[in-house]
């Protein structure tokens, strides 16, 4: 639609020639979804990442702990 305005100087919703404002309103529409839809993926990407956080800080905790008993060990057989 869009690119019939830029190069004809008009453009058709259902056979009819289409206002500025209803092109306006298509666009205005577009934008509302591709808002909607990022704030899902980043919601989604927080997420995913928080479960990512979260499994490395559990990976963490576990050497830590691995090797914190092996060190006790150590001072108890010396």
């Amino acid at each position: 639609m869009a690119n019939n305005l830029y190069r004809n100087k008009e453009f058709f919703i259902d056979n009819k020639i289409g206002t500025i404002n209803q092109l306006e309103g298509r666009f205005s529409f577009i934008n509302q979804l591709d808002k909607y839809n990022n704030k899902i993926l980043k919601y989604k990407s927080f997420e995913k990442n928080s479960v990512g956080h979260q499994k490395n800080l559990e990976s963490l905790y576990k050497i830590n702990n691995e090797s914190s008993n092996t060190q006790i060990f150590k001072h108890l057989n010396t």
